[in-house]
């Protein structure tokens, strides 16, 4: 048992928080005051069956610095050395025939060094030190406020505090809008390779952030409500159920690839580079939706399935096509780099790539310029998902290549 050593120390009436380590009652716990900021730490440093006494040094602190101490982030012996002067104090809690309690405030200096925690002891406890995430919040919200509300669900590795690393997170946040807004051109029908995707489709999507939770680390995030009042609830709905799909399909390695290619080469690549952010990160990735008026989504992938998704995309084969070209322009040629390009005037497209070294006889002697129409026929290798440019979704091999006089 442990008597209540409130009378003796100046910080009013201390209630119990948790227990770390107990033996004939509490020998490693924590306190907090109920009067004032104030949490407390309490070791057993002796305990002598003669005289009934149990000697224990306290530790108050901070709120914040508590945090950091039960996270881990901070040693015990660090917590002692930094703390102020009066911070510490020696408890003595006397059981014999009138039990009392003794507390005389210390400095650190005056610990005896068989004390003091050693320089290892550490605890190491999951610490939210923002508010719990609750899914079922999610409906609540996005009925209140008139727009759908997500939940992005991370964690890095090792991390006991409700904290992400800044850099990895803005990361985070732009392949995670990115790939909305390619999955929203695909809700449209319109899903296109590269260049700008058309405003009034990533105007309906655009997120903001609203707030962060603990679990360890959650971001809140809304449509962005700026000029409109309302949104298109079922557009809306569908784009962010297609993300919950796809990170659902990443728990099963089978699914994934054949999920993914249900969509075109932008969608598949946009979705990869959130995946590998999150990889990088060492994080694992918890996707929440709830669209106005409807029941919650949600598809968690810990760090190891993360892991696993991004090795099984990046292990797909690009798909190969083949493209007959009866009339264009040789605009350029660089036989130093084995470089082409030709331009069909009828359609207005440019093909440029490389020539393979099969291909590199045909080109030998041939003119460019305007006036130089030639018939060719191209190998097109497709990646399944392209990370970084979009421009090497498709890449383009000369295959054959006749002028045409």
């Amino acid at each position: 048992m442990t008597l209540d050593v409130s009378s003796a120390l100046p910080y009013g009436p201390l209630e119990a928080l948790e227990v770390y380590f107990e033996h004939d009652g509490p020998r490693f716990f924590a306190l907090r005051s109920s009067r004032f900021l104030v949490y407390l730490l309490a070791i057993c440093v002796d305990e002598d069956e003669e005289s009934e006494e149990v000697r224990f040094l306290y530790l108050a602190m901070s709120r914040d610095r508590f945090v950091q101490v039960r996270s881990g982030q901070v040693s015990l012996l660090e917590a002692f050395e930094a703390a102020s002067h009066g911070d510490i104090w020696i408890v003595t809690e006397d059981y014999s025939a009138q039990p009392t309690v003794r507390a005389k405030a210390v400095g650190f200096a005056d610990i005896a060094p068989d004390d003091l925690p050693l320089p290892l002891a550490r605890l190491n406890l999951q610490t939210p030190t923002v508010q719990a995430f609750d899914p079922s919040e999610l409906e609540v919200l996005a009925r209140e406020t008139f727009r759908s509300i997500a939940a992005i669900e991370l964690d890095a590795d090792g991390e006991n505090l409700s904290e992400f690393p800044l850099r990895a997170l803005g990361k985070v946040g732009t392949t995670l809008q990115e790939a909305i807004d390619a999955l929203a051109q695909e809700e449209r029908g319109e899903p296109t390779e590269r260049g700008a995707i058309k405003r009034e489709t990533t105007e309906e999507v655009q997120m903001s952030v609203l707030g962060l939770r603990a679990a360890s680390f959650v971001l809140l995030v809304g449509t962005d409500k700026r000029g409109r009042f309302l949104e298109r609830g079922d557009f809306v709905a569908e784009t962010l159920g297609r993300l919950v799909e796809l990170v659902q399909a990443g728990e099963d390695d089978g699914k994934l690839v054949t999920a993914m290619r249900g969509y075109g080469p932008r969608a598949r690549g946009k979705f990869t580079t959130l995946i590998r952010a999150v990889a990088e990160a060492g994080s694992g990735l918890g996707v929440h939706v709830a669209p106005v008026e409807r029941p919650v989504r949600s598809a968690l992938l810990d760090v190891h399935q993360v892991r696993r998704a991004l090795s099984i995309i990046e292990g797909v084969r690009p798909d190969i096509e083949e493209l007959h070209l009866d009339r264009v322009i040789l605009t350029a040629l660089n036989t130093t780099r084995a470089t082409f390009e030709v331009w069909d005037s009828v359609s207005g497209a440019r093909y440029s790539g490389r020539v393979p070294r099969e291909a590199r006889e045909m080109v030998e002697g041939l003119r460019v310029g305007h006036s130089s129409y030639v018939q060719v026929d191209l190998e097109i290798e497709i990646d399944f998902a392209a990370i970084g440019d979009e421009d090497s979704i498709r890449k383009y091999f000369l295959k054959r290549i006749s002028p045409l006089d």
